[in-house]
């Protein structure tokens, strides 16, 4: 006896979904290959790919608020004004604080200066996710903002220890890549969690 129409239909959708997770696979595999023979090689493309990775981090934090903005509104009683300052914070504390931080980068062992800020800015985040209150979360997300500020100028410094001066700007270029990925992945990745299960998981 011939299966049915319904369940043909959904024996070749279920084939065809396969057929299509193993061919983005295999572009997925064949273009990081490409990247990593582009780049020198499986060691270079990890020092590059935990560069970027820093700097998407930061760019994710910075900005989950403006993803998370609805649910902060309804959750915390407040309006687009106070939205507006949880964004701008951050950024204004970098701001101020990026030029100290170039000075101490210049000054003490990079490696585990970045190492303490990611730390410190990791805590800062999630003590976001249990602020009680519009004032707590400005705290939070304040001293977010003067630790991540440590991020950029490490992040090129390092590059300069890394790499050579004749590619230093194409492997730079690289890295912030993974910034602005950062910046879209971290959007969407927060307004999903904080529609699916609260704003306080997407920190």
């Amino acid at each position: 006896m011939s299966a049915s129409p319904p369940r043909e239909h959904a024996g070749l959708t279920a084939r065809a979904l396969r057929w299509l997770g193993n061919a983005l696979a295999a572009l997925a595999g064949m273009l990081r290959g490409q990247v990593v023979q582009a780049v020198g090689g499986p060691a270079r493309a990890r020092v590059i790919g935990l560069f970027g990775a820093v700097l998407a981090l930061s760019s994710a934090d910075a900005s989950t608020v403006g993803a998370v903005a609805p649910q902060l509104e309804h959750s915390l009683h407040i309006g687009n004004a106070k939205i507006g300052l949880l964004s701008s914070v951050a950024l204004l504390a970098g701001a101020v604080l990026v030029l100290p931080m170039g000075l101490f980068v210049d000054r003490f062992k990079r490696i585990p200066l970045l190492s303490g800020c990611i730390v410190v800015w990791s805590i800062a985040s999630i003590l976001s996710a249990f602020a009680p209150d519009y004032s707590a979360l400005l705290i939070t997300r304040l001293a977010l903002g003067a630790v991540t500020a440590a991020a950029g100028p490490a992040i090129a410094s390092l590059t300069g220890d890394y790499f050579a001066a004749s590619e230093r700007g194409r492997v730079y270029a690289y890295i912030l890549a993974g910034e602005a990925a950062g910046t879209a992945v971290g959007f969407a990745i927060s307004g999903t969690l904080a529609n699916a299960i609260s704003w306080r998981a997407a920190f």
